[in-house]
């Protein structure tokens, strides 16, 4: 039902805080996801005759800025959303339902023999 709702949402902190001084002095701090966004940004500021002044590295959520956090739900909520109700439902009760205890035994067992063999 929270599907059909439309309630789930999932989002990614920025892993970098980027403080960046522009050609006229204005100053102002950038987010960046991930490695080839912070390359992307430092091209720019380069091309442009900036500066970056501070690049820090969140390394988890208690790292992370309130304005990061901020960043992250206001400019990166994504919205899931499920095709196939009933096929969905079978993983979920798989995986989750009291009653398929033994098919879950029987599902982790068949994945791991594709990685280990004896």
């Amino acid at each position: 039902e929270v599907f059909d709702l439309g309630l789930i949402y999932y989002t990614a902190a920025p892993l970098f805080e980027v403080d960046v001084k522009k050609k006229g002095g204005k100053a102002e701090t950038i987010f960046c996801i991930d490695e080839k966004d912070f390359e992307k940004l430092a091209a720019k500021v380069k091309r442009e005759n900036g500066e970056i002044t501070r690049k820090k590295r969140n390394k988890g959520l208690g790292e992370t800025s309130r304005a990061a956090m901020k960043y992250a739900l206001d400019q990166g909520m994504i919205k899931i959303t499920v095709d196939k109700l009933p096929a969905a439902k079978k993983v979920q009760d798989l995986w989750f339902h009291k009653d398929m205890a033994e098919a879950r035994r029987k599902t982790i067992s068949e994945y791991a023999q594709l990685f280990f063999d004896d």
